[in-house]
This record gives structure tokens, C-alpha cells and sequence, in this order.
């Protein structure tokens, strides 16, 4: 896949309709990636392109990020329209930031409905674990349950100062049918090293109803939803 130049709205010919074919083929080109369940990534992209055309429209610079990744040709483009220019080379710049916005406003948006989507085939909860106490409220593991072929992901998470770790658990395919999570956490609980004998932690469960691979965009959103509820659990308990 082609790299957009950061400076690419710079570009000789300063011209709208040319910039929106550059802009479309870019954005047709990511469209590959979302159909390969890549939507943050293709997401993240786009805001950074709406970040520097908003910033150079605003303060004539764009962020640091794509400035440390200017090639020493675009490095000097940007630099030029950093001095003075004509009047009317700044007009044909504005124009071209304004009609690139609304495109691609359009199609972040797009993107955010995927994801909309995406969450609402999700959905989450928490069981009582084996003994039904939890003595390691700050670890756990992560069941993800497939509801088209009833295949579990696991995962073991712990908090940590400095975020919320996981590890991916190789689940014995003879846990994959059983609608237990509590006997399947306890299997799991049985099998491993990585947590002391005699500590119960907890245990989420989320039940995705698509088909997935473990680097789907569904389960990279079950990670997500798991971390935001562990994040505003530790806001509740600190209020």
C-alpha cells in the first residue's frame, strides 16, 4: 500500500479536484485494510491526517508526529509554505483543506459506525469464580466465547501501575463446548503456573456473536471493553 506524504495537500499541483483524486485513491486503498478488520488502524490514520490539515490551516505546521517522518524533499515543501506566499496560494491551500475535511470527516465517521457495530455484538459480564470468592481482585482471565463455532479465546489480565497486561492462554479444544465458564476457568486454573494455588481470580466473560480469529476487530474491542471497565472501577472505588 502507497504512503501518503504528510505534505501531500502541498504538493505541486496546488489544485482541489486533483487533491480530492489523491485523497479518494488514499482512503480506497486503506478501505482493503478495514475489510480486513483493521478499522483502528485505518481510524488512527485518518485522525492524523485531520490533525495536520487542521493544524497547518490553524498555525501553517503539522503535528510532531508526521513532521518526524518527513523525507528531506517534503521537509523543504513544507518549509517553503511556512514563508511568505502569494495571497491566492494560500486561497487554493484553504480550499483544498476544507473540501479534504469534509471527506474525510465522512468517512472517520463511517468508520466509528463499524465500530458501533462491532461493540454491539458484544456483550459482557462477570461470573463467581470456583469457590465463588475472589481472592485476586487485581488478576483475572478473559473468556471469549464465539457464539458461531463455541471456540473460547482466554486470556490471563492483571493490573499493574502501569496499565492492564494480558497474556494469551493455549485453551485445551476439550473446554471449547462447555457452556461452564466457571468449570472452564477452573480447567485453565488447573493447568497453569502462572497463578498461586489457593488464589481466585476473577473471571469475564464476553460472548461475541460473529466469527472471529484472535486478531479480529471484535476482539481487539473485547480487550478494550475490559480495560474500560477495570479503569472506571478504579475511578469508583478512588471517588
Amino acid at each position: 500500500m502507497g504512503r501518503l506524504s504528510p505534505v501531500w495537500f502541498l504538493m505541486h499541483p496546488l489544485d482541489q479536484e486533483q487533491k480530492t483524486y489523491v485523497l479518494l485513491d488514499h482512503l480506497k486503498n486503506l478501505h482493503k485494510k478495514i475489510n480486513g478488520n483493521q478499522v483502528r488502524e485505518v481510524l488512527k490514520e485518518v485522525f492524523v491526517i485531520i490533525e495536520d490539515l487542521k493544524k497547518f490551516k490553524k498555525e501553517s505546521k503539522i503535528t510532531q508526529e508526521s513532521e518526524d517522518r518527513l523525507l528531506n524533499y517534503e521537509r523543504e515543501i513544507l518549509l517553503f509554505y511556512q514563508g511568505k506566499c502569494k495571497v491566492e496560494i494560500w486561497d487554493s491551500i484553504d480550499e483544498i483543506i476544507t473540501t479534504s475535511l469534509g471527506i474525510l470527516y465522512k468517512y472517520a465517521k463511517a468508520g466509528l459506525n463499524i465500530l458501533q457495530e462491532s461493540q454491539e455484538k458484544i456483550k459482557m459480564f462477570e461470573v463467581s469464580p470456583p469457590g465463588g470468592f475472589v481472592t485476586k481482585p487485581n488478576f483475572g482471565i478473559l473468556l471469549l466465547r464465539n457464539l458461531v463455532t463455541d471456540e473460547i479465546l482466554s486470556y490471563y489480565w492483571a493490573e499493574t501501575p502501569t496499565g492492564v497486561l494480558m497474556k494469551r492462554i493455549k485453551t485445551e479444544s476439550s473446554v471449547y463446548y462447555s457452556m461452564s465458564y466457571v468449570w472452564i476457568a477452573h480447567e485453565i486454573l488447573e493447568k497453569t503456573e502462572d497463578i498461586q494455588r489457593g488464589e481466585t481470580p476473577r473471571i469475564i466473560v464476553c460472548e461475541i456473536s460473529e466469527d472471529f480469529i484472535e486478531d479480529s476487530e471484535c476482539v481487539i474491542e473485547s480487550k478494550e471493553l475490559l480495560i474500560r471497565k477495570l479503569v472506571g472501577e478504579d475511578r469508583k472505588n478512588k471517588a
